[in-house]
């Protein structure tokens, strides 16, 4: 009882030395409580020392006392790292990130990377930090899970840190820090649901089975085996991708491996069951001020080969005005029939066309050049 009494006025002088430091983070440390545990209740909650769980700070209180006799900045610096996990929502959101089987290690460690990098520009302590990771929820691969009310509350906190950090307290927050916080409130869009908007409903000749009675069909072959009573459906609605236009800014700061990256994604999404339709015109258009070059692909195995072995030409300064007026000739000359709009990766600084078109348009960018996108406000903006 005597070592929670010590342990409470430990976390009480921690916090409180917290709020002299950085006084906008006072809404952060009102909401995230601390709870002591015993070595006994470790068995438990089960955890190193400190840690996230379910919106709390775990501490376990032996270990609390022994870090704060030896050195003090231990218990702040760790305190504070799984208090910017809280408002980055790292605990919660790290699915997110989750790419292959096996990359979850890889995850805790870029999250603990960014929160250091964020310390180190906060505070000149030279001392690495990290924390417990055991009770994150991590999507599909967690025995846990997190609602989305739950989800949606934790990022509401995190945006009205941001807004005080962006207007009262715009002098006292890092540059690393504002990224890092603008990108855990981002409501990132569906990379795989953003394209499905550029296919167009069709008829396409097959068998429909939801509309196929097995019934009848057998009942009429008894009758007469060489005529039945009801035919199969072979007509029914689906969607395909007709006519697109794929546009790559092939300027200085968006050409190598990160075209590659975006080329691989969007070529797995395009090639998921039923994406292409029989007669699809693919332009693949490269342009940094001028168009450099441009490729038709007409079926799934030719978006393939072209994927894999694209040579990048240009590397000059950025004008996305090009590829529009040669969007627009396809359209006015018949070529394009049924365009339905236009992704267009790049890092989003350049010359905009000063018209919006008829089509849809999404410029793609990658997280780090979110952020700083200029992109106008007819066309979307989609983060790969």
């Amino acid at each position: 009882m005597v070592s929670k009494k010590v342990g409470n006025n430990i976390i009480n002088y921690i916090k409180d030395r917290l709020l002299v430091n950085h006084p906008f983070l006072g809404m952060l440390v009102a909401s995230v409580p601390v709870i002591l545990i015993s070595k006994d209740a470790t068995r438990d909650n089960p955890i190193s020392w400190i840690g996230l769980k379910d919106g709390q700070i775990l501490i376990e209180e032996s270990s609390l006392l022994k870090y704060f006799s030896s050195n003090e900045d231990i218990v702040y610096m760790s305190y504070l790292h799984s208090l910017l996990h809280f408002l980055y929502c790292h605990d919660i959101l790290t699915g997110d990130s989750l790419e292959a089987e096996g990359a979850l290690e890889g995850v805790f460690k870029l999250a603990d990377s960014e929160v250091n990098e964020v310390l180190c520009e906060l505070e000149s302590i030279d001392l690495e930090v990290t924390d417990d990771h055991t009770y994150w929820v991590y999507g599909d691969k967690s025995t846990r899970s997190v609602s989305s009310e739950e989800i949606a509350r934790r990022k509401e906190l995190s945006r009205k840190v941001l807004t005080n950090l962006e207007t009262f307290s715009k002098s006292q927050a890092s540059q690393g820090m504002l990224l890092a916080l603008r990108k855990a409130v981002r409501d990132k869009k569906d990379y795989k649901a953003m394209l499905s908007l550029f296919a167009l409903p069709e008829e396409v000749v097959k068998v429909s089975m939801d509309e196929f009675d097995y019934g009848m069909y057998s009942y009429g072959l008894s009758i007469n085996p060489d005529m039945p009573m009801v035919e199969m459906v072979e007509v029914s609605d689906d969607t395909r991708i007709r006519d697109f236009v794929i546009a790559i800014d092939t300027s200085g700061s968006t050409a190598g491996h990160v075209v590659q990256s975006f080329l691989d994604k969007t070529y797995s999404v395009l090639c998921t069951e039923g994406a292409f339709a029989e007669r699809t015109n693919i332009y693949l258009i490269q342009c940094d001020s001028s168009i450099s070059k441009e490729t038709v692909i007409h079926s799934k195995e030719e978006m393939e080969r072209v994927v894999s072995s694209l040579p990048i030409s240009g590397f000059g300064s950025t004008d996305f005005r090009p590829v529009f007026a040669r969007v627009d000739e396809l359209v006015k000359d018949g070529t394009l029939t049924r365009l339905k709009g236009l992704i267009y990766y790049t890092d989003g600084r350049g010359i905009f066309p000063s018209y919006a078109p008829t089509y849809k348009t999404a410029f793609v960018l990658t997280e780090d050049m979110y952020d700083s996108a200029n992109v106008p406000g007819w066309a979307m903006k989609i983060m790969l």
